[in-house]
């Protein structure tokens, strides 16, 4: 769901089908967080679920605050104040760093996951 949203934004042209794909983007998340949290936790015993739930969400708030500015400080290296056409190399740049981000994280979540 997640991977079809963002294929989809692109195509988007009207607020209706922009509204549409959030949905789209919303409910592929809504369905990956709690997935993404019992997997972490399935291995730690009950006595320290709670702990283990907590150090799982600040990663994940430190990701949500770390991401986008790593993302501002991509766009603005690559960009040209006030050139509009040079502007858009820089959110190109972060597409592809983004890019690469993701493809190392499918790389090692099938590297470090159970058989």
């Amino acid at each position: 769901m997640l991977a079809l949203a963002c294929f989809l934004y692109p195509l988007t042209h009207s607020v209706i089908s922009l509204l549409s794909v959030q949905v789209l983007l919303g409910s592929g998340v809504g369905l990956i967080m709690p997935l993404t949290m019992a997997s972490a936790i399935e291995t730690v015993p009950n006595a320290r679920r709670g702990a283990s739930m907590g150090i799982y969400q600040a990663v994940y708030g430190a990701g949500m605050f770390i991401g986008p500015v790593i993302g501002g400080m991509i766009i603005d290296s690559f960009s040209t104040a006030g050139d509009v056409i040079n502007m858009t190399s820089g959110y190109t740049a972060n597409f592809y760093a983004a890019m690469c981000f993701a493809v190392l994280g499918g790389i090692l979540a099938l590297l470090l996951t159970k058989k």
